[in-house]
């Protein structure tokens, strides 16, 4: 199954894989839909956008469900269930990021604050207990879900806004993925919060990406006219190879550069052999 939002508020379900409607379309937002998500077991989906309210949906049924959660002062750009689907977490341009009871509807504790600007990328840990944002102020936050306190100081590295966070799944979540509006793509060690390796600079003007289940490729949607979607390898070494391959010549330092960023640079590309 597939659920979209729509710039005019809309709810359209489809089965993924004809591509057939499912249900008639939903039209219960009061303004367009920014983000949404499945709950981990597919039976509920949740919406939200620029009303600053969230709705939950039927995915069985394809109708939406009661109550509405309400106290965003703003734009929801994030949404997040947990990983067994009893709570939801959302952020917003009104800089703060808010737990839900999925059952009630109703907020858990008092909004998370402690960024300076919008909060776009969300994502649960595999166990549930950390919740992580990412922010337009450049920054990543850690979250204790149990106490709603942040966990140590913000994840700097970014040099635009972080619009996308997720915990890599191949490696049992030991991995973090982030993705900034100029489509650089940074690794993290989730224990030590340390960067693994150099930040990937794909040069992709973003709001949207998305992490492979395998861990290996992440799909960066373009925020420009095109309307591409480009995918990516997650190996730096695979970037300097098929760089190399395709100049068929040693890459200069300023292609190095700009393809690799910090990573040392290294003439050490062959031409191909006739």
């Amino acid at each position: 199954m597939l659920a979209t939002g729509s710039i005019g508020g809309v709810i359209t379900f489809f089965d993924a894989r004809t591509g057939a409607q499912l249900y008639p379309q939903q039209n219960v937002h009061d303004e367009g839909v920014l983000v949404v998500r499945f709950s981990p077991d597919g039976s509920k989906v949740a919406s939200a956008g620029f009303g600053g309210e969230i709705r939950l949906w039927d995915a069985a049924s394809g109708e939406p469900l009661k109550p509405v959660m309400e106290g965003h002062q703003n734009w929801v750009l994030g949404l997040a269930f947990s990983p067994d689907g009893k709570t939801l977490a959302s952020s917003s341009a009104d800089t703060t990021v808010r737990l839900w009871d999925v059952a009630s509807g109703q907020p858990i504790g008092q909004p998370l604050e402690g960024h300076t600007n919008w909060v776009g990328g969300l994502a649960f840990s595999p166990d549930g207990k950390i919740v992580v944002s990412g922010g337009h102020d450049e920054t990543m936050r850690f979250w204790d879900v149990a106490s709603g306190q942040p966990i140590d100081e913000p994840l700097t590295g970014h040099k635009a806004p972080v619009w996308y966070v997720a915990f890599d799944p191949s490696d049992g979540g030991k991995t973090l993925v982030s993705v900034d509006g100029n489509g650089t793509v940074m690794r993290w060690d989730a224990a030590t919060r340390q960067p693994l390796g150099p930040p990937m600079y794909t040069g992709t003007e973003t709001e949207g990406a998305a992490l492979r289940p395998d861990g290996k490729t992440i799909s960066i949607g373009a925020f420009d006219t095109t309307g591409t979607i480009n995918l990516w390898s997650l190996d730096t070494a695979q970037w300097a190879e098929r760089a190399c391959e395709i100049a068929n010549r040693a890459l200069t330092k300023d292609e190095w550069k700009r393809i690799m960023g910090d990573v040392p640079y290294e003439d050490s590309c062959q031409p191909r052999v006739p």
